[in-house]
């Protein structure tokens, strides 16, 4: 049950939300083997409040993070794949990400970025899908080319 304040019904997620949970719980039940009596909970109010207070009047943004986290002796190649849609604004790209990281220049050559249609839930939409797997193969096909087995 979600507080008075909050909204009923998020339409973005009322759609996969049946075909998610069922698949959730017979991958954890039968493959896992866990069995529990517990419902699987999402968007519960028995995680609230949400707790918001570093990112308040601002958005969510790992990028700083990533590129402090990322140097030469680190994993050497990184997909980044997404296609947020900002209402108001342009479609963010991944290529602009990956450009403002602030990284050093020598290490832009380890990352490479997809844009999917259907955005960061590119899982959902058939087309995104299949692009996401294609980007995939190719990734790890160039990656261990570029960093054959010892």
């Amino acid at each position: 049950m979600l507080p008075a304040n909050g909204p009923e019904f998020d339409p973005s997620i009322a759609a996969i939300i049946g075909p998610y949970s069922g698949m959730l719980n017979d991958y954890v039940r039968n493959d896992l083997k866990f069995d529990s009596d517990l419902p699987y909970e999402v968007l519960t109010s028995r995680v609230r409040p949400w707790n918001y207070a570093p990112y308040e009047n601002q958005y969510v943004n790992v990028a700083e993070t990533f590129a402090r986290g990322h140097d030469a002796k680190s994993v050497p190649a990184c997909l980044c794949g997404q296609g947020l849609l900002r209402p108001g604004y342009a479609v963010l790209r991944p290529d602009y990400t990956l450009d403002h990281l602030g990284l050093d220049p020598t290490l832009r050559g380890h990352l490479s970025g997809a844009y999917y249609e259907a955005g960061h839930m590119m899982y959902v939409h058939p087309p995104s899908l299949a692009k996401l797997k294609a980007d995939i193969a190719q990734f790890i096909k160039s990656s261990a080319a570029a960093n054959p087995a010892k």
